[in-house]
Parts: C-alpha cells; sequence; structure tokens
C-alpha cells in the first residue's frame, strides 16, 4: 500500500481537529466504499482512508506518527481489501451493507455513523503485525424503522444489553433499506458482534413497488370520485419528499397505473425510482346520496352504454 501521507489521504491540514478528521473520513468513506463506488482502485483508495484514520483519530497514534511519520511501527495495523483486518460485503438488499471484520469500529463510524465507530489498539512497537483468530459471539436485534425513515434514510435509536450492560445505539439506515436487510456492528472492546434485522414499519399510502430490494420504486393507490375520474382533475398525493400534484386524464377506469418519474427512493449516488400511482375509483356512500342526486344519476345511467357489451358477455 502506498505509504502517502495520512493528512494528504484525508484531505485535511496538520492543524485539523478531531471533528474535522472525522468529517473527512466520514466524507471519503462514503466516496471510495467499493460497493458504491466500482472503479478498479477504489478498494484500494478505501484501505489506505481506513489506515489513515485508524492513526489520526487516536491521540496517542497520531503523537507518535506527528513524530516519527511511517517509520513508526506501532502507528497503525496493516490495511488491505485481501488479507487485512477488514472485508466488505453487502446483505439484505439495496443500501444494507452488512460488515464482517475483526475490527469494524471505524468502517462504521465512517459508514453507517454509529457512536461505537472506535479504533482498536495498535500493535506493541517491535511486533510483529499478526491477529490471532478469536471465537466471535454474536447478538442479533430486531429494530422496527418507520417507512419513510428507510426509503429515505435517516438514523434510529435503539436501546440494548451489550455483554451485561445497557447501551443506547444510534443506527444510520441507508436510503432504500429494505424488509430484512442486516446492519453488523462491533462496539469496541467487545467480543460480540450486532446484527441489526430491519423490519419496515408500513405507511398509511406509500409502499414499495414488489419485495425486490433493489428495485426504487414505489406505489400508492389513489381514490378519485366518478366524476374526478370522467371529466379529469388534478389531485395533490403523498410522496417521500412531502407531496406533488398528479394529472388524472380524463376517462380514468380504475386500475390505470400513472408513473411520476423521480418520485421514488433516491439513493446517495443519485439513482432514484419512480412512483407509481393506481387510480381507484370510489362510489359514493349510499347513506350520503339525497333524492336529487340519485336522480341525476339514475338519468346519467340511461344514457350511458354499459361496459359490458363487448365478446363473451350475455345478452
Amino acid at each position: 500500500m502506498s505509504q502517502r501521507d495520512y493528512y494528504e489521504v484525508l484531505g485535511v491540514p496538520r492543524t485539523a481537529n478531531a471533528d474535522e478528521i472525522r468529517r473527512a473520513h466520514r466524507k471519503l468513506a462514503r466516496q471510495f466504499h467499493p460497493d458504491i463506488n466500482k472503479s478498479p482502485d477504489a478498494a484500494r483508495k478505501f484501505a489506505e482512508l481506513q489506515q489513515a484514520y485508524e492513526v489520526l483519530s487516536d491521540t496517542g497514534k497520531r503523537a507518535a506518527y506527528d513524530r516519527f511519520g511511517h517509520n513508526n511501527p506501532g502507528a497503525a495495523s496493516q490495511c488491505t481489501g485481501q488479507s487485512g483486518p477488514f472485508r466488505w460485503s453487502t446483505s439484505g438488499g439495496s443500501g444494507g451493507f452488512d460488515f464482517e471484520a475483526e475490527d469494524l469500529g471505524s468502517v462504521f463510524d465512517a459508514f453507517f455513523g454509529s457512536r461505537y465507530g472506535q479504533s482498536q489498539p495498535s500493535q506493541q512497537a517491535g511486533q510483529r503485525a499478526q491477529r490471532p483468530r478469536r471465537a466471535q459471539r454474536q447478538q442479533t436485534v430486531q429494530i422496527r424503522v418507520p417507512f419513510l425513515v428507510a426509503a429515505r434514510g435517516g438514523t434510529h435509536t435503539t436501546h440494548l444489553s451489550i455483554d451485561g450492560a445497557q447501551k443506547t445505539v444510534e443506527v444510520a439506515i441507508p436510503p432504500g433499506t429494505a424488509e430484512g436487510t442486516k446492519l453488523r456492528v462491533k462496539p469496541p472492546g467487545s467480543e460480540t458482534h450486532i446484527v441489526f434485522v430491519v423490519a419496515v414499519e408500513p405507511h398509511p399510502v406509500l409502499s414499495r413497488l414488489d419485495s425486490d430490494s433493489r428495485n426504487l420504486d414505489l406505489a400508492l393507490d389513489v381514490p378519485l370520485t366518478i366524476s374526478e375520474a370522467v371529466l379529469g382533475a388534478t389531485v395533490r398525493v403523498p410522496t417521500l419528499d412531502g407531496s406533488a400534484d398528479l394529472a388524472i386524464p380524463p376517462g380514468s377506469s380504475s386500475g390505470r397505473k400513472l408513473r411520476m418519474r423521480g418520485q421514488g427512493i433516491r439513493l446517495t449516488d443519485g439513482t432514484a425510482g419512480d412512483l407509481y400511482a393506481t387510480v381507484r375509483i370510489i362510489a359514493p356512500d349510499p347513506s350520503r346520496i339525497t333524492p336529487e342526486l340519485r336522480s341525476e344519476l339514475e338519468a346519467l345511467a340511461s344514457r350511458l352504454r354499459s361496459p359490458r357489451d363487448g365478446p363473451g358477455w350475455p345478452k
């Protein structure tokens, strides 16, 4: 791995404080993470970034690096995308990252924003950088996430017991997180890996178009009156960002699908799905029909052609 200056890797000055280093790392981690960035050198840059952050985010390591530079044998653990202390994979669909590693702290601090983003102690000076294989404990926790948070991305706070101690954890939910997505975190100083299994709470109106988590399209039913369906109308419908106007063409029958481009789930790279609105004509409540309205409907019915006069229908 290229031994570039760690401050140069993170793009910060040597006077940068801890918050500036953390923000720079988080921004670059999202940019170069191999599950998002498909360029050939993304894995190398991501590993180089993790090595720089492990040193500069730790007060003791940073002081040693400022004094000795890369000549300090205890400045950092070696990070590679092959046999180093971390590897990456995805699980559970679009946006649901399942990291598996011996030291996941700095990865999740960068990518998921977990408060558990702390690095592990470095090797003693002069020792060979070796990590013995240790048995890993795993704790699976289901979290219920509101539909809008799962679709747009956001933060979910949960309380749980880890190694006998009560912890409050803020888990960052990537945009487009689907039902069953697994988010894996390892708290520092603990051998327990926490696997958060996401259950998405239903929305009153919106839903994903299908269960394929790679599909970014959304769906909703749009109830219309008979007059709106026959004459056409403009109705306000909910979206992930609030609401938008939907034009109903005249003569829209129940089941007709209207496409709202770009109003589906939007990923961090700008990729967005569509919102498909399905027309549902709602008959008026019979108890609310006045004699005058009934008379008008009967007169209208006598002048309209039956929709059941085609082939196959009895005469």
